[in-house]
């Protein structure tokens, strides 16, 4: 072989490695966002859970309008999303 064949060689396999690094780093990325959106997931079900709870003592004391609307909204979507 001469030193051209040889050059072209490590050149491709050097772009083969270099593809399959940036495809594997993808993958990982990929994984990371997922986990954190479950962990967002979360976060959001315990903040609209304090919020009906909110609503609903607001409700149970009195407060209409708005506050009945905006907790049968809420509760709507909860179940919705579910």
């Amino acid at each position: 072989m001469d030193v051209g064949t040889v050059v072209s060689v490590i050149s491709i396999a050097t772009a083969v490695l270099g593809v399959a690094c940036y495809v594997a780093n993808l993958a990982f990325r990929f994984k990371r966002l997922e986990q954190q959106a479950e962990h967002r997931k979360e976060d959001t079900a315990i903040i609209l859970t304090s919020l009906l709870a909110t609503l609903d003592g607001l409700h149970q004391q009195g407060a209409n309008g708005l506050v009945t609307k905006t907790k049968a909204d809420l509760e709507a979507y909860i179940i919705k999303s579910r």
